[in-house]
């Protein structure tokens, strides 16, 4: 693996095109922004309560009116153009409204607060290599604030960090995104884990931050450290929650990766959709509320891109025997995450690092985040805390 430059050329390739669908125009509105070698459609978050909802979901819930929801009628999981639900409308149970936050609305549902539409910030479209690009920035009062840049994890989206947003934001830029193959980000155009990877620093070049810190979970935080490994001097930190590590790899798991790819998509295909988007939900998370999200987001995808995305998992891993992360990270799982090596390598990749901090997320599982929001938060910006000063 090769390092990567400090300089990110986005004229590489064709300017950017701008894609904003006629329902997304007419519901928010849409200005176009312009920069060097890439043009961004930057979709206006709407005023009016039900505009917190995606065009498709906002239809169907037209009888919502604040402090309740009107209504029994449950509605479709994904849009028509792979679009997403706030999690609380896939519950059974009715959900209420609290417009306690100016400009932002919530939903609280059984303790967990799911942030709606506008909640995660300006909504931009950025088009690279044959995928457009979508993703969230939320600023904050001070406009030289650093930027925290969520990555999620595989086959799911930016929803995953609802529990964070608000959190972060009161001290932080903090920017989300739906990486290419995933949400709305979709289709995928030109995949690979070297291509998300130059999204990655696409994006947070695109916010323009003197100071960046990268929190990834799973297939995210395999993203933030190959990001880091071509070019720490960007980087402020790095939280990598629920992951493997790229470059602590035991000779066993790079003798069989090649052999794991190939078997993915065939080993797919003897189970049904319906079997495997349940089993993603039922391993990922402990509380009911993840294990939905999980799945909800999971069932956007199709088999074949389920097994694309899980057999770049693969290409990741690349032992450096050597290395040694120069920044500080801290390193987190689920108590009970049992995926992968994660349990058995995070030790050694503390012990290997000498700026590294390691924590156990209780009551949590791989997705520690949404398990256990108030611990993953409270470590997370009190790490941050130490990073930025």
């Amino acid at each position: 693996m090769k390092r990567r430059s400090s300089r990110i050329d986005h004229r590489s390739g064709p300017e950017p095109a701008i894609r904003t669908s006629g329902a997304e125009r007419a519901h928010r509105g849409c200005e176009q922004r312009e920069g060097p070698g890439f043009r961004v459609a930057v979709l206006m978050p709407a005023p009016r309560a039900l505009d917190r909802l995606p065009p498709d979901v906002a239809g169907q819930e037209a009888e919502a009116r604040a402090p309740g929801l009107r209504g029994r009628k449950r509605p479709r999981q994904t849009s028509e153009k792979g679009g997403w639900l706030p999690l609380a409308l896939l519950s059974s149970e009715r959900p209420r409204w609290n417009f306690g936050s100016p400009g932002f609305g919530h939903v609280v549902q059984g303790g967990v607060v799911e942030l709606t539409y506008t909640s995660y910030g300006t909504e931009a479209v950025v088009e690279r290599r044959g995928c457009f690009l979508h993703y969230w920035l939320r600023e904050t009062s001070k406009p030289d604030a650093p930027l925290v840049m969520f990555i999620h994890g595989a086959g799911l989206d930016h929803r995953m960090w609802a529990s964070q947003i608000d959190a972060f934001a009161e001290q932080y830029r903090v920017l989300t995104c739906d990486l290419r193959g995933h949400g709305r980000s979709r289709p995928a155009g030109e995949y690979s884990f070297e291509v998300l990877v130059e999204d990655g620093f696409a994006l947070a070049e695109l916010a323009k931050a003197d100071k960046v810190a990268l929190i990834g979970l799973s297939m995210g935080g395999n993203v933030a450290q190959e990001m880091v490994f071509q070019n720490p001097s960007l980087f402020a930190g790095i939280v990598c929650a629920d992951c493997t590590c790229n470059t602590l790899v035991p000779l066993f798991d790079r003798l069989l990766a090649p052999i794991y790819g190939a078997l993915f998509e065939p080993l797919l295909a003897l189970y049904s959709m319906d079997t495997l988007v349940r089993q993603v939900g039922e391993t990922s998370a402990l509380t009911q509320d993840g294990k939905r999200y999980v799945s909800a987001a999971t069932a956007q995808l199709s088999k074949k891109e389920l097994a694309r995305i899980m057999s770049t998992l693969l290409v990741t891993l690349h032992h450096e025997h050597k290395y040694k992360v120069g920044i500080p990270e801290l390193l987190c799982y689920g108590a009970y995450d049992r995926l992968g090596n994660i349990r058995k390598v995070m030790p050694k990749w503390h012990r290997r690092d000498p700026r590294s901090e390691l924590a156990v997320v209780p009551e949590a599982s791989h997705c520690s985040n949404i398990d256990n929001p108030a611990f993953f938060n409270r470590i997370s910006r009190e790490w941050l805390g130490r990073v930025f000063g």
